[in-house]
């Protein structure tokens, strides 16, 4: 059997958001993103940070030089995407970090956009954790 890590991101990049927003719209977005965090939150509570190794780390969006329109874009819906996400999960969650670019190396990027709530979990933790409660019979799923 092979155990592979698995990235969990709880409500997206940018990028990723101005996509869902025009699908679904704002109201619907908001919501989506409250139902991420409220099940990362029972997730955590429910195993805990370390059986599945969660870890805030953040993340980073980058926008190519030859994504000026993508990255105008972006760049122009952070204090938007910020106002929803707000009361959901803190203040700020994405930031425009351009002077990071240099220090991290990137050639050819325009743009660096971070998202500060963004984490990751094990999968293996979580898979390990409900196979252990079902052979315990401690675990049932209506």
């Amino acid at each position: 059997m092979q155990v592979q890590k698995c990235r969990f991101c709880l409500f997206g990049s940018i990028s990723k958001l101005i996509e869902q927003e025009e699908i679904i719209g704002s109201d619907r977005l908001a919501m989506l993103i409250e139902k991420r965090w409220k099940g990362l939150l029972k997730l955590r509570n429910l195993l805990g940070d370390n059986t599945i190794d969660y870890q805030c780390l953040g993340r980073y969006e980058l926008f190519k030089k030859e994504e000026n329109f993508l990255a105008d874009v972006g760049v122009s819906k952070i204090e938007h995407f910020n106002l929803i996400v707000n009361g959901i999960v803190g203040f700020n969650a994405f930031n425009l970090k351009n002077k990071k670019i240099s220090f991290f190396g990137f050639k050819g990027v325009s743009n660096l956009i971070a998202n500060q709530y963004e984490a990751q979990i094990q999968w293996y933790g979580c898979c390990y954790w409900f196979s252990k409660r079902r052979r315990c019979g401690k675990f049932f799923v209506k």
